[in-house]
């Protein structure tokens, strides 16, 4: 029995030993095998030549930069091929590779698992100047037509994730009609040309009300009157001797006007940038001159109008928030385009923009790029600002759409990327993680930086840092490519172990995302994080951000929301928003006494909502200082790499100092403001500001253990601060999953905006044109089943159908903006019970619940239809205006075991029913007919009653039962809690909106 015990032990072992993955070499390469790839690595230099999976060559591979890159602080790059090198392999499992010159000595640890490499990097500094990067594996270079897609998430701009296609990474050299936005400046740089002093600098104007001029009026007639008394800011007026065609003005200033060049068309121009609440008013100004001029462009016998639309520019223009696609369907829609006697010509290149302005034949041309204008080259915007100017004087129609004209030149650009090292850091990206989808397999790529530590355990010992990253990926000469490296600081004679670097081969993007999370101990789900009460209530509640100014405001408003709910506390503060930090402390006197603030989180406590007040423990505030600033000075601000304290500034009167997490007097107040929220006040939920969203920064405070501590800082902080209390924060990385309970934000820079919607940062349309890439939320492959996710808590409120379609495709929570106007309009208070019913039905089944499936296409115009799976709920989603596949107008097609929910183009109301089986909601106007869907074959309702006790009327048609809500009086929709009985099982029915 020993002895066949023995065998079989025997020949588990060289089994084992069989399948493990292993090291080798021949004449030119060193091969590194795995269980679906192999990776050759050059003899010569330790590059990687050939990425194999699956017998498939992949071509993922080194740049000519060799192995891996270094950065020191002149901005200087080395690189592992001008280095001495040398190689050894350990047991045929493992492989080293060492580097050497004048500035630096390096260690690469090359160990093959079955599904994976690991890279393990030691260096040594040589030179006088420190070594501030470091990657290895360096550039990764792939040919594009190979990409199916790349997924990561970028800081700028900032979302829940981008899929990039090959059309991104590909070289557009032979294409000089792709083009990309630059920071090139000419204002005032061209002289002699019609962007000379043609706008007006006015950044002190005050939002006044638009008056149609006399002559705008006999111009536009009595449509443009309509726009008389509209709040503006003439912030880029034109010059009145530019201006021979005044149309609307504002404060004394040219708000909407035409200059002529003594010619005989106009440039037409709104004298400030098309953004938020103004954006509309510009439009209709252009779309009314638009209609006017028509008549004149048919009599000149000029047939033709023109919207100018390059290939891969961004999709929404600069300072501006109507996008491209708003001003081609606007020019459209058109009377004279729409009855077929104008044609609309879409402009797609150079050659097309000097034929058109050449052209007889063309009336009108509209630049929808806001302060960008297109160049043939660098240097060359004069061309085209002559070839307008020309256009004009022979009596053309120029229109611009936004901000100061010309203010920069849009380039052709030979290769897109999502910018330079410094624009994305994590922490600032969701995470050090990035997904190639090829045609020979999947191929992730991330960091391992496990938090198996204590918090702050960083000062004694180095090792526990999270080490920062940097990335940028995008097309090059060389083919696309994906460059990481660290964020380091090692001075001459100083050494340092990097974390692991894992190049995963063969897991989807979802697979791949749980490698991540293994790799780096992210395992607390939501579940884990709460007890069955707070889970229940954090899955029903809405956030409900009270804007009242007073505590009896906000008293006399609890009532009017559903419960639960998380009220979300902000205008408490001490000094005021932004004023006074790191003193949060007692309330503001404005607001009310420190006995009315414990009124509100108890009032709101009793009625079964969660109470979560805003601080911000990441800066210290000016203008002016709290006490407590006062009191300790400097000391516990962060130093630049020119030791000198960083300045931040919010809005236009809200500046301040980045601190030093580490400083012991940072962490007393810090643990002061933690304590009231426990002891003094108590509340449920803390959110702290920014401690998600910041970007990781040097700092040279004597209080910081390493120059690039500043990001250990704040995760052990909040890994502190999360054993004491539960935790919200502004955006999110993957530092700080375990420790939160709530995410909120990572869509300001994705969505469509609109008024109420602050975004501080630059719209994802306006870097990539939506044919480079879809929406893929890699945040939420990492972190939805771990916390609560939801709109940016500031500035962002589900307030119509098209927010509410976003916010459900993207397994969001509701979220809502509540204040003393909205509390009045029993309208909007209707809205809010019916989102409450929406958490309630809908998103409390999503909340936490793992990510299955995504997908996203553009079809059907705006920003097309997403399909997303979370847990067991499928949701179908229009983020269009347009009908889509089924679907309203931002409508919504849901389904799970025991729900379905729904807005079609066949309802004339939202619809949805709740689990119960035969009770349901629907969302409608008193006394309007709306229609529930209904297999006629397996699942008839038999009747439908509504709450007093009447029954509706039926009607069965198309699939649908129709029926008539109560009339009551009120002409908006109102929330109608419905019982229906059916002549079979309730589950039929649910299969009605499954696919």
């Amino acid at each position: 029995m020993k002895f066949s015990l023995s065998i079989v032990a025997f020949i588990v072992a060289t089994t084992q030993i069989l399948q493990a993955a292993s090291v080798s070499e021949n004449d030119s390469s060193i091969i590194v095998k795995g269980e679906n790839y192999t990776v050759e690595f050059s003899s010569k230099n330790g590059s990687i030549n050939k990425f194999i999976q699956n017998g498939t060559v992949s071509s993922l591979k080194s740049s000519s930069s060799g192995l891996w890159e270094a950065a020191i602080d002149d901005k200087k790059t080395l690189k592992a091929a001008d280095c001495e090198f040398s190689y050894s392999i350990i047991e045929n499992r493992k492989l080293i590779f060492k580097y050497k010159n004048k500035s630096i000595e390096s260690s690469i640890e090359v160990q093959p698992e079955d599904k994976y490499i690991a890279f393990k990097s030691e260096l040594k500094n040589l030179a006088s100047t420190p070594i501030m990067g470091f990657s290895a594996p360096g550039t990764l270079c792939v040919d594009p037509e190979k990409i199916e897609s790349f997924i990561c998430q970028t800081r700028w701009p900032r979302t829940v994730g981008t899929a990039f296609n090959k059309e991104f990474f590909r070289d557009h050299a032979d294409d000089t009609n792709v083009f990309r936005w630059t920071d090139k400046v000419y204002q005032g740089q061209i002289s002699g040309t019609i962007a000379d002093k043609l706008a007006e600098k006015n950044d002190g104007a005050k939002e006044a009300p638009l008056l149609i001029s006399e002559k705008g009026a006999n111009f536009l007639g009595k449509a443009a009157l309509e726009l008389n008394g509209k709040s503006v800011k003439a912030i880029r007026p034109t010059f009145r001797n530019k201006c021979e065609l005044v149309i609307a003005e504002s404060d004394g200033n040219i708000y909407y006007g035409g200059s002529s060049f003594g010619g005989k068309g106009f440039l037409f121009r709104p004298g400030a940038a098309a953004e938020r609440e103004y954006a509309e008013t510009i439009k209709k100004l252009t779309e009314l001159t638009l209609e006017k001029i028509s008549s004149q462009m048919l009599k000149d016998g000029r047939g033709e109008i023109c919207i100018i639309r390059f290939p891969n520019a961004p999709g929404m223009g600069f300072w501006t928030t109507i996008s491209v696609n708003d001003w081609e369907n606007m020019m459209s829609n058109l009377s004279a385009v729409k009855a077929g006697k104008l044609k609309l010509r879409v402009i797609s290149s150079i050659d097309e923009l000097k034929n058109a302005a050449s052209n007889q034949n063309c009336a009108a041309i509209l630049n929808p790029y806001g302060e960008m204008m297109v160049s043939s080259g660098e240097g060359k915007l004069g061309e085209s600002l002559a070839l307008i100017e020309n256009f004009v004087k022979k009596g053309g129609f120029w229109f611009e759409t936004s901000g100061h004209p010309f203010y920069y030149e849009m380039l052709p650009a030979r290769f897109l990327s999502t910018g330079p090292l410094e624009r994305n850091k994590s922490p600032g990206s969701f995470a050090d993680f990035y997904h190639f989808k090829l045609k020979s397999g999947d191929i992730a790529i991330f960091g391992v930086q496990p938090q198996n530590y204590p918090e702050w355990s960083g000062a004694v010992n180095k090792s526990n840092i999270i080490v920062p990253v940097e990335f940028s990926a995008g097309g090059s000469e060389e083919g696309g490519y994906l460059k990481r490296r660290f964020g380091i600081y090692l001075k001459k004679d100083e050494s340092m172990k990097l974390p692991e670097i894992r190049v995963l081969s063969g897991c989807s993007i979802l697979e791949a995302s749980d490698e991540f999370c293994k790799a780096n101990a992210i395992k607390k789900s939501l579940a884990d994080k709460l007890d069955a009460d707070k889970l229940e209530k954090i899955k029903n509640a809405i956030l409900v951000k009270m804007e009242f100014p007073t505590a009896s405001g906000e008293l006399a408003s609890l009532d009017k929301i559903p419960s639960p709910s998380i009220i979300h506390l902000v205008r408490y503060l001490k000094g005021g928003f932004d004023k006074e930090y790191p003193d949060h402390l007692p309330p503001n006197p404005k607001y009310g006494s420190p006995e009315e603030f414990k009124k509100v989180i108890a009032e709101s406590q009793k009625r079964g909502h969660l109470v979560m007040p805003y601080t911000n423990p990441t800066w210290w505030c000016d203008t002016p200082k709290g006490p407590y600033f006062l009191e300790k000075g400097d000391a516990g601000l962060l130093r630049t790499l020119e030791n000198k304290p960083r300045h931040e500034v919010y809005g236009k009167h809200n500046d301040g100092w980045t601190t030093t997490l580490w400083h012991p007097d940072v962490q007393y107040i810090n643990r002061k403001v933690i304590d009231q929220f426990t002891k003094e006040y108590p509340v449920d939920i803390i959110f702290q500001d920014q401690c998600g969203a910041r970007d990781w920064q040097y700092d040279l405070n004597p209080a910081s253990p390493t120059p690039y501590a500043y990001a250990e800082g704040m995760v052990s902080m909040v890994r502190e601060d999360s054993k004491r209390t539960l935790l919200s924060t502004e955006d999110a990385w993957s530092g700080v999953l375990d420790s939160e309970v709530q995410t909120c934000g990572l869509t300001f820079d994705l969505m469509p905006r609109r008024n109420e919607e602050a975004g501080g940062t630059r719209h994802i349309m306006e870097f990539y044109n939506p044919e480079t890439w879809t929406i893929f939320p890699l945040s939420h492959a990492l972190a939805h089943d771990k916390v609560s996710m939801t709109h940016h808590d500031l500035g962002q409120s589900v307030n119509d159908p098209r927010m509410l379609s976003w916010t459900l495709a993207l397994g969001y929570s509701m979220i809502f903006q509540f204040n003393q106007k909205r509390a009045d309009s029993a309208e909007r208070v209707e809205w809010l019970k019916f989102l409450g019913v929406v958490q309630k039905t809908i998103a409390s089944r999503y909340t936490g619940a793992k990510l299955k499936d995504f997908s996203h296409s553009w079809e059907g115009g705006e920003y097309g239809t997403v399909n997303s799976v979370y847990g067991d709920m499928k949701i179908q989603a229009s983020l269009s205006a347009k009908e889509i596949d089924g679907l309203a107008p931002y409508g919504f097609r849901i389904s799970s075991p025991d729900l379905i929910a729904g807005y079609l183009k066949n309802m004339t109301e939202f619809m949805y029913i709740c689990p119960s089986g035969n009770d349901a909601y629907v969302f409608a106007i008193p006394g309007t007919v709306t229609g529930i869907p209904e297999k006629l074959t397996d699942g008839r309702a038999l009747s439908i009653t509504f709450e007093d006790g009447s029954k509706a009327e039926l009607e069965h048609k198309n699939g649908f039962v129709y029926f008539k809500t109560p009339a009551s009086g009120e002409n908006y929709r109102k929330v109608f809690k419905i019982k229906i009985e059916k002549d079979s099982t309730w589950k039929t029915i649910l299969r009605t909106l499954s696919h």
